[in-house]
C-alpha cells in the first residue's frame, strides 16, 4: 500500500533535485495535498527552506530495479541524463558595459557552446540538477564565479532577506549571518532594505544610514519616518507585501 513519508529539506535541497536523487516524480508530489501547507508557505518550489518538510512517496514502496548480470561477458548499463534547470544569474558593476555581452564558458559542463550575458549582464544557462555548484568564466578577462545551484533561500525567510541583500551589495559583504539568534540580524536586514527603498526612490534618509561597505550598524536616525525605521520588517521577520516586491524585482527572484 503506496504512502507518503516526511522528508526533511537540506541546504542546498530544491523539488527537482531532490525528485531525481530519490527518484519519483516532482509535479505529481508538490501537487499531492499532503504537501498543501508547504506549497502555501513556499510558493517556488526551487526555493526551499534547510527544515522544511516535503512529503514524498515511501522509498520502501519502490525499491530500486535489480539488473541481471551475464558472466562471462560484458554487462552495459545506460543511465538516463539528469534532468536540467535553467540558471539566471546577473552581473553588475560600476561601469554598465563591464558585464554587458560577454561571452563566458561554463567548466563543468563544456558542450554548453556561444554562451554570452544579455544586455542587462545575466549569464542564463541550464545545469543538471547533479551538479550543485559551477563555475562561470568570462573568456575576455579570464574573471571566474563559483555559483551554487539552489543555495538562495526563500525571500520569506530572513537567510534570504539577508543573501538577495548582499547580493545587491545593501549589506556589505564582509557582513555575516547569526544562524545561532535570528533576531540579531533584524536591525542589519532593516539597514539593507532602507537602502534598498532609497535606492528605488521610496523613501528619502538614506544618508542617515552609514555605508553597506563600512561602518557600524546603528540604527537610522530616531526621527526618521516609521517606513525608514522599520524597512518594511517587522520584529518577527516578516515582510510586507510592497517591500517583498521590491527586494524579489531588485534581485530578479
Amino acid at each position: 500500500m503506496g504512502g507518503f513519508v516526511p522528508y526533511v529539506v537540506r541546504k542546498n535541497d530544491y523539488l527537482a533535485k531532490i525528485a531525481y536523487k530519490l527518484g519519483f516524480d516532482p509535479d505529481s508530489v508538490w501537487n499531492d495535498a499532503s504537501n498543501d501547507d508547504l506549497r502555501k508557505l513556499r510558493p517556488d518550489p526551487n526555493q526551499l527552506l534547510a527544515g522544511d518538510l516535503l512529503h514524498i512517496p515511501d522509498p520502501g514502496d519502490n525499491p530500486p530495479p535489480v539488473h541481471t548480470l551475464n558472466i562471462g561477458t560484458s554487462n552495459t548499463f545506460v543511465s538516463p541524463d539528469p534532468p536540467t534547470v535553467t540558471v539566471n544569474q546577473t552581473f553588475e558593476d560600476g561601469d554598465a558595459d563591464t558585464y554587458t555581452r560577454k561571452a563566458y564558458t561554463i567548466t563543468e559542463l563544456p558542450e554548453q557552446t556561444g554562451l554570452s550575458t544579455g544586455d542587462d549582464g545575466t549569464a542564463t544557462f541550464t545545469v543538471p540538477v547533479s551538479l550543485d555548484q559551477v563555475t562561470l568564466v568570462f573568456t575576455d578577462s579570464g574573471e571566474s564565479w563559483v555559483i551554487v545551484v539552489g543555495g538562495i533561500d526563500p525571500v520569506d525567510s530572513t537567510s534570504g532577506m539577508f543573501k538577495r541583500l548582499q547580493n545587491l551589495h545593501y549589506i556589505a559583504v564582509d557582513e555575516s549571518y547569526d544562524l545561532d539568534n535570528q533576531s540579531n540580524n533584524i536591525e542589519l536586514l532593516r539597514q539593507g532594505l532602507r537602502r534598498l527603498q532609497a535606492a528605488s526612490g521610496l523613501t528619502s534618509g538614506a544618508s542617515s544610514l552609514p555605508p553597506a561597505n563600512g561602518g557600524d550598524n546603528s540604527a537610522a536616525d530616531s526621527e526618521a519616518p516609521s517606513v525608514l525605521e522599520t524597512g518594511g520588517l517587522s520584529d518577527d521577520g516578516t515582510l510586507d507585501a510592497d517591500t517583498r516586491t521590491l527586494l524579489v524585482n531588485a534581485h530578479g527572484c
